[in-house]
């Protein structure tokens, strides 16, 4: 989806989330490291669970001989540099991967032959970190940011976590998007970009080079579970390793004699030392068995939160401006949002209390909402 063109996001849009900028501008941050973008067939998940296990618990399964001070250091700065995101629906399992765990899960892939299971986009991709104090006259940085680049016809993925945001833009167009964005807002930009570049780079020649695709109304679809919120720390992973594993690989998708149409919901989003979690509320129960055992090692934000499916089919990943779509009548409506990307599809989340204001709005604005539904199992 789109926020400025391809959307994809896990990001809440609430004051109350955001860390306080005390200038009240947008920072943004350019990371460093490259994204791969890639996709898993339902029935390959379990085939791929050596790997993808791997990637969880990758700071919590360091052989006894790194534990010495030589190691300490590149432990700890490569630890600050991970990111990654896995998301699992009924259709797929969706993964963001840095390129440490993008290379160890192509490489057991290709040693496995296992290649029918997987896809991956082409573009190697860099993350915007963006930092921003939302008063209560302003518009949150993702109504600003998705905006600028939808018009510039720049494609996006944007990834929101428990504490900050992550915009997600193509490598070959992150310094077109720098300018745009310090064109079109005042914004702070800094980290990995060559500055002597920017200054040379033509905008309106790379905007006429670009063609912008026409904006459309996909349908939208509420799911019925409630979606739970939280996140906790690297060092507690392994504290929630069976919560996790039970919700990554054997998510059964039904509740006692009833399934859901659409089956099962989990994201997790690493981000340095953070770790972001949604999950579908009925495992809460589960979740804080263990939490209790090893004294609360997950700060719980909120487990009311309903997800709407943007569109029945899966999404161009070179859309332009469907989050953005999406998400303006919603923060004309102050409503609170937190949003989910996937390499098929997005998902927009809203508190439940808010769902029927939501829904008036985005009616209001031209899309059909309907409801997914428990199935009965005879």
């Amino acid at each position: 989806v789109a926020f400025g063109g391809r959307v994809r996001c896990h990001t809440i849009i609430d004051t109350q989330a955001h860390r306080r900028i005390e200038s009240g501008m947008i920072h943004v941050n350019i990371l460093k490291q490259e994204l791969r973008i890639a996709s898993v067939r339902p029935e390959g998940i379990a085939r791929l669970a050596h790997p993808l296990l791997g990637i969880l618990l990758r700071d919590n399964l360091r052989p006894d001989s790194e534990d010495d001070a030589d190691h300490a250091h590149d432990d700890d700065e490569e630890a600050e540099e991970t990111f990654f995101s896995l998301t699992r629906t009924a259709e797929e399992l969706s993964l963001v991967l840095d390129e440490v765990s993008f290379s160890s899960l192509d490489a057991f892939v290709t040693n496995c032959e296992l290649s029918s299971l997987v896809q991956i986009w082409p573009q190697r991709w860099k993350a915007l970190r963006i930092d921003h104090e939302v008063h209560q006259a302003d518009r949150p940085a993702v109504d600003i940011i998705s905006n600028c680049l939808a018009q510039a016809g720049i494609s996006i993925f944007y990834l929101s976590t428990y504490d900050t945001d992550y915009c997600l833009v193509d490598r070959e167009r992150v310094l077109e998007a720098v300018k745009v964005l310090k064109a079109s807002h005042d914004m702070e930009i800094e980290g990995d970009f060559d500055v002597e570049k920017l200054k040379k780079l033509d905008l309106k020649k790379a905007r006429d080079e670009t063609e912008i695709s026409s904006q459309s109304r996909h349908a939208l679809r509420v799911l019925p579970q409630n979606m739970c919120l939280s996140s906790t720390s690297v060092a507690h992973i392994p504290l929630i390793s069976f919560f996790l594993l039970r919700l990554l690989l054997f998510p059964e998708g039904r509740t006692a004699d009833f399934r859901l149409e659409r089956g099962c919901f989990f994201s997790i989003t690493r981000t340095g030392e953070l770790f972001t979690i949604l999950f579908e509320s009925r495992f809460l129960t589960l979740l804080e068995h263990e939490s209790v055992a090893h004294h609360q090692p997950v700060q719980i934000y909120a487990s009311d939160w309903k997800a709407i499916r943007v569109g029945d089919d899966p999404l161009g990943y070179d859309e332009t401006a469907i989050v953005s779509s999406i998400s303006c009548p919603l923060v004309r409506e102050s409503i609170s949002v937190f949003y989910l990307s996937t390499f098929r599809t997005d998902y927009c989340l809203i508190q439940e209390e808010d769902l029927e204001q939501a829904r008036t709005c985005l009616v209001r604005d031209s899309f059909q909402v309907t409801d997914l539904h428990l199935v009965h199992l005879s």
